[in-house]
């Protein structure tokens, strides 16, 4: 492949003689102020009933520091708060395309590849104007508020701070792009990356409007970047667990009741005849589902579930 750079940045000498151009250069954005810890004052009892005033100072584990990209590239993940399934029907992830485009004038980012997994999500994203932290931030608020109004939920929906790694080279950045594009068959939600409705691989391919693909493809040719995709690799990039995707997935869950009810969402289970909701939780719990995550998912109390397996 023609590695040639498209941001026509320096070239250090370490890069030179592999043959792999480094991306652009560019200051860091403003670090964010982090606290290591804090003071309490404490009131202690002791043996001869007067209180002693000590000072305890507890020393919080600080957090560690998001690794900088020099280019402002990165690639993302975020996953559903305890492994969750977040998106559930069609409007779900339109929603969240529709705050990745909110934000993407007032905080200056581009995505160059993105996929939205049933329980976690895939971006590749440079950051100019406004810090990565930030910008994730604002999508995620969007996004958030409204999916909480839609099912009338509270409490965390992704688990902790978004996880990212940099891409500091082209190489790199179209490996990042082809193993966010092929998520979906590695986890066999479907046979090619163009089946995927829910990625950026069909952009590349059938919008005229892409813009945010031109570096891409000033990289390499389209029909070269689909093979690209093809080729057999041995790429490693922040994911989920393996061993999470041999668990009964939220995504398995919700199979399970489309194939055996009439259900539109997972919790209109409660809203079945009694006869059929005990036999559909039944046949949920000899699939690999557990009592906590049937609650979860159903919105039904324990002792509703543990009364339909006669627990």
């Amino acid at each position: 492949h023609d590695w040639a750079n498209p941001l026509r940045g320096t070239v250090p000498d370490a890069e030179k003689h592999q043959g792999r151009p480094a991306l652009e250069r560019r200051p860091e954005p403003s670090p964010c102020i982090e606290t290591d810890g804090v003071t309490n004052h404490l009131h202690v009892l002791t043996n001869t009933n007067h209180y002693d005033n000590i000072t305890l100072e507890i020393k919080t584990m600080p957090r560690i520091a998001r690794q900088k990209s020099s280019t402002g590239y990165y690639h993302i993940m975020l996953r559903g708060n305890n492994k969750q399934q977040i998106f559930f029907e069609d409007e779900d992830y339109q929603q969240f395309f529709y705050a990745l485009k909110k934000h993407k004038e007032s905080c200056g980012y581009t995505n160059y590849a993105w996929c939205l997994m049933p329980n976690h999500i895939h971006l590749v994203h440079r950051e100019r104007t406004i810090p990565v932290g930030q910008s994730i931030q604002k999508i995620l608020l969007t996004f958030i508020s409204w999916y909480n109004r839609k099912y009338d939920r509270v409490g965390h929906l992704f688990q902790d701070r978004f996880r990212s790694e940099p891409i500091e080279t082209s190489e790199y950045l179209l490996k990042a792009v082809r193993y966010v594009h092929m998520n979906p068959v590695k986890a066999a939600l479907c046979k090619n990356p163009g089946d995927y409705p829910y990625s950026s691989y069909s952009y590349y391919f059938h919008s005229r409007k892409y813009s945010d693909g031109d570096i891409i493809l000033n990289l390499m040719r389209k029909d070269e970047f689909e093979k690209f995709h093809f080729e057999k690799n041995e790429d490693h990039f922040l994911d989920i667990d393996e061993s999470d995707r041999k668990k009964f997935s939220d995504a398995d869950f919700a199979a399970v009741v489309s194939r055996n009810s009439s259900c539109q969402h997972t919790y209109d289970i409660r809203f079945l005849p009694e006869e059929e909701r005990f036999q559909l939780i039944r046949i949920l719990m000899k699939s690999g589902a557990d009592i906590p995550q049937i609650s979860r998912m159903t919105r039904m109390t324990v002792n509703e579930i543990k009364r339909a397996i006669g627990e």
